[in-house]
C-alpha cells in the first residue's frame, strides 16, 4: 500500500490527465501493459493496471485510486508482484480503496 499527495497538482491539471499520464509513464518501461480504468467521476478516478513477462520488472499489479480535492491530488495505490490480480484481493481492495475518506482540516 502506498500513499502519494500532490499538494497543488489540482491547479495544474485534472483526473484526466493525471490517470493518462500515469499510464503513458508506465508504458514506457512496459510496452504491453494491461490497463482498465475502474470508475471516473469529476474528481476521482480508480484504475488498475498489471504487467508480466516485461523485461527487467517483476510481474506485478496494482489497483489506484485518485481524489481532487482543493488541497491537491490524493493518491492510494495496492500492489502485488502478481499477474493477474487474483479475484479475491480485487474485490477486497477495490472495496478498501474506496472506503478511504479525505478528511478537511
Amino acid at each position: 500500500m502506498t500513499i502519494q499527495f500532490f499538494p497543488g497538482l489540482q491547479k495544474q491539471t485534472n483526473p484526466d490527465i493525471f490517470e493518462a499520464s500515469q499510464k503513458r509513464n508506465l508504458s514506457l518501461v512496459c510496452p504491453g501493459i494491461d490497463w482498465k480504468s475502474i470508475e471516473q467521476t469529476e474528481t476521482e478516478r480508480m484504475w488498475e493496471w498489471s504487467i508480466q513477462e516485461c523485461a527487467g520488472q517483476p510481474d506485478q499489479s496494482e489497483i489506484a485510486r485518485m481524489v481532487r480535492t482543493e488541497e491537491g491530488f490524493h493518491v492510494w495505490h495496492y500492489a502485488i508482484k502478481k499477474a493477474p490480480l487474483p479475484a479475491d484481493k480485487h474485490s477486497v481492495w477495490v472495496n478498501k480503496l474506496k472506503a478511504i475518506k479525505v478528511i478537511k482540516r
